[in-house]
């Protein structure tokens, strides 16, 4: 947390000790730039049990190819959704859910800036049941897209995951992807 992004988003020495040691927050897991730029953070608070996903925002410095023009202006800005970023997102909390670090029945918030916003409500849009009274808040969020009546994002998500990779349908990545918007209403 002291180290941040090596830029403007980091902890003070008196910010990261009031999170860890007065405010009882620690990290469970972390998942860290993944090839779509997908970042969050699964947080507990030591004294509280509560658990919180947070999505992180769009790294214009160090990740400026992935974030912005591929996740930004490719899919969320043509196509309203972050495809990419939020099945590598579903992908993580399926190995939270499966090891243990988020537990069935537990309460959970979620959060997110910006990018992180889009994947915080997306999460909401397929996870609302699994919150378990916990509350999704986002700051400045992206917003979401439309999808075409009888789609569901669940199923256009699995749609993408096929399509999108060369296992799927013998393509290269993404041009799945592109054809799998006749989901969307654009």
């Amino acid at each position: 947390m002291k180290n941040g992004n090596k830029h403007a988003t980091l902890f003070t020495d008196t910010q990261a000790r009031q999170f860890v040691e007065n405010d009882g927050w620690t990290v469970v897991d972390q998942r860290i730039n993944s090839t779509t730029g997908f970042s969050g953070t699964l947080f507990k608070n030591t004294k509280t049990n509560e658990l919180v996903l947070s999505f992180r925002s769009t790294e214009f410095i160090d990740d400026a190819i992935r974030d912005s023009m591929a996740t930004n202006t490719l899919e969320v800005h043509d196509a309203g959704w972050a495809f990419g970023q939020i099945a590598d997102m579903e992908d993580w909390y399926a190995e939270l859910k499966s090891n243990g670090s988020i537990p069935s029945g537990a309460r959970l918030d979620v959060t997110g800036y910006s990018l992180g916003g889009h994947l915080a409500t997306a999460f909401n849009l397929l996870h609302n049941g699994a919150l378990n009274g916990g509350q999704v808040v986002t700051f400045n969020g992206a917003g979401v897209g439309s999808l075409q009546p009888g789609n569901t994002l669940q199923g256009v998500l699995a749609d993408f995951k096929t399509l999108g990779s060369p296992k799927g349908s013998g393509e290269p990545k993404g041009v799945g992807a592109q054809r799998g918007q006749r989901h969307l209403i654009l």
